[in-house]
């Protein structure tokens, strides 16, 4: 990882290009052997296997995802990531919400723990357009 704003926001769009383009392969190239990613209040994945499993798992539920990068932000080796991201589910029309992404890196420049804060009721929830106004 660089430690330029420049690279930062270089980094982050490579790993959101993988994760829209599903390159499972590619994401994961980004992580330590013992690195973690945890998205919003679920357990962490821990390791290669089990964070290619949770990104797989969780594409998987979806028709398809695109990510904006809004901003990017960091010092010494914890990068912020504001980001708008688009999901499309079972056919409905794609929804956006915000999402906020923070990781931190090793001396290598590997993910070691990487966290995803967003509320995707809007995306996956069953409360009607109705009930929300």
């Amino acid at each position: 990882m660089s430690g330029t704003a420049a690279g930062r926001r270089a980094e982050a769009e490579a790993i959101f290009a993988a994760i829209d383009g599903g390159d499972i392969d590619a994401l994961i190239a980004y992580f330590a052997l013992d690195g973690t990613q945890r998205f919003g209040n679920q357990e962490p994945a821990r390791g290669h296997a089990a964070i290619a499993e949770a990104n797989r798992s969780f594409l998987g539920a979806l028709d398809g995802i695109s990510h904006r990068v809004v901003s990017v932000m960091g010092n010494d080796r914890t990068t912020l990531i504001e980001l708008d991201v688009t999901y499309r589910v079972d056919g409905r029309p794609p929804v956006t919400i915000p999402v906020a992404t923070v990781y931190d890196s090793d001396a290598d420049g590997l993910i070691t723990d990487y966290r995803v804060y967003f509320d995707p009721t809007p995306v996956f929830g069953t409360t009607s357009e109705k009930d929300r106004t």
